[in-house]
């Protein structure tokens, strides 16, 4: 039997109101998502556990409903898939905004700023699993941003290299996903798109740091999801997305079974 399974994210419901990060980046001022997401969880007060509960409910069931295997919550109390993880790691700024050119100079935006060492800062994504898993009957798979993807989106004014920044990003997720596995989550993805735009950093130390994401995991499947850009984007002649040679270059030169 292939289990079926989705990405991660979902359109936030409308009763949820929460921004989405891609629909925002491209404002002319420092009034992104990313700045105003936690005001907005603010505004709803004691309501917002119980509005991201629903929302997560609701996505949980539409997949069970079209018969999906391995379900996720679409992901939708995160305002994007990677800033919402960075928020619980020290050393990320969410107060200080840089601009900054982002996959590989696709578009500007103003993204949180790393001041210092990147490190563990509690567990989080363990709650989420178990508030998941008792509302649906099928297993439920959590998602995690993966290094060298976290790297190219939030801007760099401690590390200056790239390989060392992942390093630490590669440690503290090991953490959590440690716990993950502990709470008894058994789907366990790292998203790394960044590895089709960035093939070549990709293979001197992007594989290496998802080797330390799973370092000493046992009991789950582990997952990665590479993808070559938004399907927003499909029609979009000044987009170009990651050249499709990329999941050769990692077959012809990573020495693994990928």
């Amino acid at each position: 039997m292939i289990l079926t399974t989705t990405i991660g994210s979902f359109p936030k419901p409308s009763f949820l109101p929460l921004s989405d990060w891609f629909k925002g980046e491209k404002g002319t001022d420092n009034e992104r998502p990313t700045s105003v997401y936690q005001e907005e969880k603010y505004k709803m007060g004691s309501q917002y556990e119980s509005l991201v509960n629903e929302a997560s409910k609701q996505v949980i069931n539409d997949q069970i409903a079209c018969g999906i295997d391995i379900v996720t919550d679409g992901e939708v109390r995160r305002e994007n898939y990677i800033h919402y993880h960075c928020r619980h790691l020290k050393g990320i700024d969410f107060k200080i905004l840089t601009e900054k050119t982002a996959r590989t100079g696709n578009y500007n935006c103003w993204l949180p700023t790393i001041t210092k060492k990147i490190e563990f800062n509690g567990y989080f994504l363990d709650k989420e699993f178990k508030l998941n898993q008792s509302v649906s009957n099928k297993p439920i798979k959590a998602t995690i941003p993966g290094p060298l993807t976290i790297a190219d989106t939030i801007s760099d004014n401690f590390y200056h290299e790239e390989k060392k920044m992942c390093f630490d990003l590669g440690e503290v997720i090991n953490k959590e996903i440690k716990n993950l596995v502990d709470a008894g989550c058994r789907y366990i993805q790292i998203d790394e798109p960044l590895f089709a735009r960035k093939s070549k950093e990709a293979l001197e130390f992007g594989i290496d740091n998802i080797e330390r994401c799973f370092h000493g995991i046992n009991n789950c499947d582990k997952i990665v999801h590479i993808c070559c850009g938004y399907p927003d984007k499909i029609d979009s002649v000044d987009y170009p997305k990651a050249p499709l040679s990329s999941y050769f270059d990692f077959l012809a030169n990573s020495g693994s079974s990928i």
